[in-house]
């Protein structure tokens, strides 16, 4: 199998060299750019969380949020 895919490489390539050494990050603006995105990602999270728990709050209480 030679398609897309095939996890296993093309035949003929030779054998993968990894780097002894490889950076998480190539360049430092990758780094940046994925802790913008998780970090938003997070506060989302978070914030759902909290208005979830203030839903459930107030549904107790008979309130509406």
């Amino acid at each position: 199998m030679n398609g897309i895919h095939d996890m296993g490489g093309m035949h003929g390539m030779g054998p993968i060299q990894p780097e002894r050494i490889e950076p998480v990050f190539r360049e430092a603006w990758e780094g940046i750019l994925s802790t913008l995105i998780y970090g938003t990602i997070t506060l989302c999270q978070l914030d759902s969380a909290a208005r979830f728990g203030k839903s459930r709050r107030a549904q107790r209480k008979g309130e509406h949020a």
